[in-house]
């Protein structure tokens, strides 16, 4: 680019675009499997991430886990840690959340997860979206349970995952 017959003011702002574009798709990469994804328990991840949402956005979020439940396989805990990611990018996005808590509670049959946002709702549109489908067949891929509640007030989302499921293998 720097080759290119462009006035310099266009090519420093091509090269911006193109440097956050990078940034985002590094981003987004070491979302989808983080590469301390593998020696790293779940919940430190997500306390973590957390911890650098509460840095540099303007929703305080609050990250708990409790009880010590069996272990998922890696897989299902990268599909769980996905899960969990879409439904705070969907709040971070569409909420105006000021406050949202993540909880993961593991119990003697499998884990709840509990996300709770003091935003807007969820509106129609919002459900028919591609964050909203990918949550779902997640969901279902690991033979999980959800419920949502929304209102002007805020959302929860509810979702059980047992720990016996034949997508484990």
């Amino acid at each position: 680019m720097q080759n290119m017959d462009i006035a310099k003011e266009n090519l420093d702002e091509l090269i911006s675009i193109v440097d956050k574009a990078s940034s985002d798709t590094r981003s987004i990469s070491h979302n989808l499997m983080p590469p301390e994804f593998e020696k790293t328990p779940l919940t430190d991840l997500l306390q973590g991430y957390y911890s650098k949402l509460n840095r540099e956005t303007n929703t305080r979020f609050l990250f708990i886990s409790k009880g010590r439940g069996q272990r998922f396989p890696k897989n299902t805990e990268l599909t769980i840690y996905r899960i969990i990611i879409e439904i705070t990018k969907n709040i971070l996005k569409h909420s105006k959340a000021t406050e949202a808590t993540i909880q993961l509670i593991y119990e003697d049959d499998g884990l709840e997860i509990m996300a709770e946002d003091n935003g807007i709702g969820i509106g129609k549109a919002a459900t028919d979206g591609i964050g909203m489908k990918n949550i779902h067949s997640r969901v279902n891929f690991i033979n999980g349970t959800i419920t949502i509640d929304s209102g002007k007030k805020g959302t929860t989302f509810i979702i059980h995952v047992p720990y016996k499921n034949e997508n484990y293998k």
